[in-house]
């Protein structure tokens, strides 16, 4: 290393920033107060706090993108976990390749200012930046390919051990709450001793670590919390707690001077309902399937793939075969649509409708210009007309055309329609197997899970700071594309003219 540049990262200005994926300013906040949490409760006392708002959709790609460039995803061109190949009905994985703007390590790299990265979802392959690098749980597997520079996985093996990428979300049948604990513990004391070994030996002007347990945790238990069942009720909580523990230990390790952010991609709520979108298009009208059941039929052996397959194999051959599982997902998802009689289909999550529009789609039926603004405001509003069954109350509290909520050059690639769905308690699903059996389902199973997922993803999302930049006791309103260039502001970098966020000048002593 450069001896001029360790010195600077050991006594310039440093930021830490702790992400928790999911984590919610109305579990924390409380929890906090209660005594619960006392490394944030700490935090928020001699720092500054409040919600930080996420994208639409709250959704982990697109979350951890935004924040990553300050830009919104019509610059950075991520909008979910998939995209749509050009000129054809397939979809692929997004990974780190599919960010079409400049993260704020790669800002820092080129100022000659050292970053280090762990765990930040959607940073694979990782970045070779000034510094290193250690990929998010978007990478196949936690070898040499998920680290930058690549001789660090073999350090980190030898001093630390496993780096632990994909073990607290569960799939498949085996699934024991009690053996998932002690995976959750596991996992969250992996990614601080990693943490806390590398800020001892490699030093940074940015060191960031992302905790995800917090957000797997939420999707499978938020049901028993709700309930207060017994060791599951509990398990949020003490995934919190947790959490916290390691919190403080990192603060520790970096030192009064260092300014520290905790902040999330986005909140967590409970799941109220499933709503099948292909069903609704198809009943309405605007979606034509074939009756064979092929694509059923291969989301079935997908299913059973991952069911039978222990996580060892699943995740060899992820890493040996990348393009086998979108293949098999494109195959399910799509083979059993009749597009010559389809004018419109829905695609990735949280509600994404796209326009059979021609000359964009292969098989396009809808002519671009009055043609598609008349079949968009028409199912928007049918969408707008959704009730509740149960409660009777709208399901749907707004939907957006793309030009409403995103700008730049790769607007073209975001779904035509997006649906805000009420508070974001329903979440959307495909699933041609259910044909004939209605819009609404009570359980959703993701990654063909014998849990349900009772929890999913909220607009409002947590950010904490404190440290000698951050004035004490103040309250703060903020958007993920504020933090890139308030990080940048706080390491005395200038703030390029593309970002879109602002310096969150009210919360600094200056």
């Amino acid at each position: 290393m450069n001896d001029a540049r360790d010195e600077a990262a050991r006594t310039g200005p440093r930021v830490l920033i702790i992400g928790l994926d999911g984590a919610s300013i109305h579990l924390v906040r409380p929890w906090a107060e209660q005594g619960e949490l006392p490394a944030l409760s700490a935090l928020m006392a001699r720092g500054c706090w409040g919600v930080l708002a996420s994208t639409i959709h709250p959704i982990t790609p697109q979350a951890w993108t935004t924040f990553m460039t300050g830009v919104n995803a019509g610059e950075h061109g991520v909008f979910g976990f998939t995209a749509r190949k050009p000129g054809s009905y397939e979809s692929q994985l997004v990974n780190a390749s599919s960010i079409r703007s400049p993260t704020i390590w790669r800002h820092l790299s080129d100022a000659g200012l050292r970053s280090g990265v762990i765990a930040v979802p959607f940073t694979y392959p990782p970045e070779p930046v000034s510094g290193f690098m250690l990929s998010g749980f978007d990478a196949p597997a936690s070898d040499r390919r998920a680290f930058s520079p690549p001789e660090l996985y073999d350090e980190i093996a030898r001093e630390i051990g496993p780096y632990l990428l994909h073990e607290t979300f569960p799939v498949g049948k085996r699934f024991d709450p009690d053996s998932y604990a002690a995976d959750l513990e596991r996992s969250i004391l992996n990614r601080t001793e990693i943490s806390l070994y590398l800020m001892a030996r490699r030093p940074t002007h940015l060191f960031m670590v992302v905790f995800t347990s917090t957000d797997h945790v939420q999707h499978l238990f938020w049901r028993h919390m709700e309930r207060g069942e017994g060791q599951a009720g509990r398990l949020i909580l003490d995934t919190y707690r947790k959490v916290d523990e390691m919190i403080g230990r990192l603060v520790a390790a970096a030192g009064p001077q260092t300014n520290v952010i905790v902040m999330s991609d986005h909140g967590a709520g409970p799941l109220r309902g499933v709503f099948y979108l292909d069903q609704w298009l198809e009943d309405h009208g605007f979606l034509t399937r074939h009756s064979s059941g092929m694509a059923g039929s291969a989301r079935g052996l997908r299913s059973a793939l991952k069911r039978a397959l222990p996580p060892g194999a699943r995740t060899y051959l992820r890493s040996r075969f990348p393009g086998l599982r979108q293949r098999v997902r494109s195959l399910g998802e799509f083979s059993g649509v009749d597009w010559p009689r389809t004018r419109a289909y829905s695609e990735g999550m949280y509600g994404n409708i796209f326009v059979n529009l021609k000359g964009r789609e292969p098989e396009g039926i809808v002519a671009p210009g009055g043609e598609c603004d008349r079949l968009l405001d028409q199912i928007s509003r049918e969408l707008l007309n959704l009730r509740d069954p149960e409660s009777g109350e709208p399901l749907v509290s707004r939907v957006f055309r793309k030009e409403e909520l995103y700008s730049g050059p790769h607007v073209t690639l975001a779904p035509d329609l997006i649906i805000g769905w009420r508070d974001y308690a329903y979440f959307s699903k495909k699933q041609a197997e259910r044909r004939g059996q209605g819009w609404f389902g009570d359980e959703l199973r993701i990654e063909a899970s014998d849990y349900p997922h009772t929890g999913t993803h909220r607009l409002e999302g947590t950010l904490i700071m404190a440290g000698p930049a951050f004035r004490g006791g103040g309250r703060v309103s903020a958007s993920l594309v504020d933090i890139a260039p308030t990080v940048l502001h706080l390491l005395d970098q200038p703030v390029p003219e593309h970002m879109e966020g602002r310096v969150l000048r009210e919360t600094l002593t200056d």
